[in-house]
């Protein structure tokens, strides 16, 4: 089970929720993109224009990013094919490393440095498109969307990804998440024609 967007209007708004940058925290989630075209938002969170967490695919690549003031932005290379499923992670490690770590089907796929105004993120969020816009919204499905609060290792990674589809990310990683959306039946989306 997932749901499904046609990329026009439907995502999923979220509570407020606080990311700490200095303890740490991660993403993660499965996706099927339809095509790879446009930048498409699989989670964002703001507090402002200049203080905000996202995970974005934009064409056949992933990244994801926090900003505070500066921003730390990782990019993988071309490497996601529309019409697949693949796994998705990403984790903000900036208490002694500054670094921000993006994976796609359990292998790291880049690392990026930098360094940030200290402070936490706190927002509402949304799954599938920018938060406080309509812009960029997911065309494709998603399921099993997950913060978690803490950093997240090779180790968890691999094994969320091994898991396979619409796995149970809390068992396979011996992580808490601090929000999961699963994507069951109990889960509904904001537009017109969005399904899970």
């Amino acid at each position: 089970k997932a749901a499904s967007t046609d990329g026009v209007d439907e995502y999923l708004t979220a509570t407020s929720m606080t990311l700490n940058p200095a303890t740490g925290f991660g993403f993660s989630c499965w996706a099927l993109i339809n095509n790879t075209t446009a930048e498409k938002v699989l989670l964002h969170c703001r507090q402002s224009g200049t203080i905000q967490f996202a995970a974005e695919i934009n064409g056949s690549t992933f990244s994801s990013y926090i900003q505070r003031s500066a921003m730390i932005r990782a990019t993988t290379g071309s490497v996601l094919t529309a019409g697949t499923w693949h796994h998705f992670a990403s984790s903000v490690d900036v208490s002694g490393s500054n670094r921000v770590r993006v994976w796609v089907d359990g292998t790291l796929q880049n690392t990026a440095t930098g360094t940030l105004t200290a402070g936490t993120v706190v927002g509402a969020a949304a799954v599938g498109r920018v938060q406080q816009t309509t812009l960029w919204y997911l065309n494709g499905k998603i399921c099993d969307v997950a913060i978690w609060g803490t950093t997240l290792t090779d180790g968890n990674v691999t094994a969320m990804y091994n898991g396979g589809v619409r796995g149970d990310p809390e068992a396979l990683s011996g992580l808490t998440a601090t929000r999961l959306w699963p994507f069951q039946a109990t889960d509904d989306m904001t537009g017109t024609t969005g399904s899970v």
